[in-house]
This record gives structure tokens, C-alpha cells and sequence, in this order.
């Protein structure tokens, strides 16, 4: 009986992981992807080194923390974000931009979310929802990406679709919040700066907000109010410093060292710490 349960354990655990590197993976493992969430510990030198060494650095990184605590978390946080949206946009005046795609032929489109679904209009199979992915070309082996969690129109928000990004919080820690958390801040900015810099037919045909968007925090234990809500704005000094570290990317020459000492807080989980800090 032991042996069974360790068995039904190990395939768990194994589905859960598989689940979530399936998620964290990019197609094109010869592009350095630079996550909306990953924005915040950007630095153009980790690039610089990333792709004079071939490096897919951020692509690994996700990977590298991943144990099966990470995962059951991970996807808690999923199933919540996929309850969340399918309750949304069951309700009539809330329209929601959701990516179906094609399991059998790969058929992808954005298209309003509707709660019997679509058949792939190519061979008639049933789409499965996915995140809205938005990419910006950095240079012929960087981009930046943001997946959003949802994409919300609904006439007391304004005139357009609103980015919103949830998030699930422990107790303690949900209690005690007063502002989003300064990470989350900067991955949903990455995401309106994306918006911001869409081809113009884009941003009118799903008719996006770039100015700001909101971050909700859902709590993971019963409470009589589990939610809060912020509205992040897209601000001009984040414009400006993103701009200027994609500038430096772009440029391909070694970048100044943004960290101070070896212990600064980028610097402590960064691959190239050792040679960063002999140049």
C-alpha cells in the first residue's frame, strides 16, 4: 500500500511540474525572453553577458526554482485566475479578450470569451482558452513579453478593455497590504507599456487601455472581504528607465554596472555576478 501511495504521489507531482515548465517554456529556446515579471530585476548587463555567453538566462531561471512546492503554488494561483476569468465573463455586461487555440492544428485567434466556446474554424475541433501574450522585439534575440491574466471591458472602468492581474496572497500577508507590491506594480506597467506600443490597428481593434490597468489580490484563506483592489498607472519615470535599458541592450556594447557591490539584491541571484564584477 506504501508503494502505491508513492507511486500516486510521484505522478502528481510529476503532472503538477510538467504542467507549469509546459507554461514557463518558450518555443523559441534561441530567444532570450525578458517576462513582464522579471522587469523589476532587469539589468542590461545580466543581458549584455546573457547573450555573449548564449545564455537563455531568464528562460532558465523560472526552471532552476521550480520544485514541487513552487509548482502545487503555481497552480492554486492558476485555478483561482481560471475561476476568476470564467465567472467574469459569465456575466453579461463584462466582455473579456481571451487567445483560443487549437489543440489539433494550432489555429490561434483573440476573440471575446464565451462560456460554450468555439470550434477552430479550420477543422472544427474545440479551442482551448489561453493567456493574451504580448511581445516586443528588442533586438533579434531579446524580447519582452507580458502573458496577462485578463483583459476586461465593462462600462463603469471607461471606454476600453482594462489589463487587470491577479494575484493570490497568503493570510499574513494580505492583511498587512497596503499597496501593491512593487514587483507586481512594475509587471503590470511592463504590460501597458507593451499596449502602449502596439501597432496602432491593434490597439483600436481590441480597443486596450494603456494608461492604466489594476492589480487584484485575492486572499487564499476564508475572510468576509478576501479582495483588494489597486489601480496602477503608467508612469513616465518607469517609461523612461525601461526605454533606456532597452537602449543599452540594443546598442550590444557592455553596459555600466547598475549594482553597487556583489551583495546588492539583483547581484545576489545574477549567473554573471563573478564576471561582472572582475570587468
Amino acid at each position: 500500500m506504501k508503494n502505491d501511495i508513492s507511486q500516486l504521489k510521484g505522478i502528481i507531482y510529476e503532472s503538477l511540474l510538467g504542467t507549469i515548465r509546459r507554461e514557463s517554456t518558450r518555443k523559441d529556446d534561441k530567444v532570450l525572453t525578458i517576462h513582464a515579471s522579471a522587469v523589476g530585476k532587469m539589468c542590461p548587463r545580466m543581458i549584455y553577458y546573457a547573450r555573449k555567453n548564449k545564455k537563455k538566462v531568464l528562460n532558465e531561471k523560472v526552471k532552476s526554482y521550480l520544485d514541487i512546492g513552487t509548482a502545487v503554488t503555481f497552480s492554486i494561483g492558476m485555478a483561482v485566475e481560471d475561476f476568476v476569468v470564467k465567472s467574469l465573463g459569465n456575466i453579461l455586461s463584462n466582455k473579456i479578450w481571451v487567445r483560443y487555440s487549437c489543440p489539433k492544428c494550432g489555429y490561434s485567434d483573440i476573440m471575446l470569451y464565451k462560456k460554450s466556446g468555439y470550434k477552430c474554424p479550420q477543422c472544427n475541433n474545440g479551442m482551448a482558452e489561453r493567456q493574451i501574450s504580448i511581445e516586443h522585439q528588442i533586438t533579434d534575440d531579446v524580447v519582452i513579453t507580458g502573458n496577462m491574466d485578463l483583459i476586461l471591458y465593462n462600462k463603469n472602468l471607461g471606454d476600453k478593455f482594462n489589463v487587470i492581474e491577479l494575484k493570490t496572497m497568503k493570510e499574513e500577508d494580505f492583511d498587512v497590504l497596503k499597496q501593491p507590491l512593487v514587483n507586481h506594480e512594475l509587471q503590470i506597467q511592463t504590460y501597458l507599456w507593451l499596449i502602449k506600443n502596439l501597432p496602432l490597428g491593434d490597439k483600436k481593434k481590441y480597443s486596450l487601455n494603456s494608461k492604466y490597468g489594476y492589480i487584484v489580490y485575492i486572499c487564499k484563506k476564508h475572510k468576509k472581504d478576501p479582495i483588494k483592489i489597486f489601480k496602477v498607472n503608467l508612469r513616465k519615470d518607469f517609461v523612461n528607465q525601461l526605454e533606456s535599458d532597452i537602449e543599452a541592450i540594443k546598442s550590444g556594447e557592455l553596459p555600466d554596472r547598475v549594482c553597487l557591490n556583489e551583495n546588492s539584491l539583483i547581484a545576489r541571484d545574477c549567473p554573471f555576478r563573478d564576471i561582472c564584477f572582475r570587468r
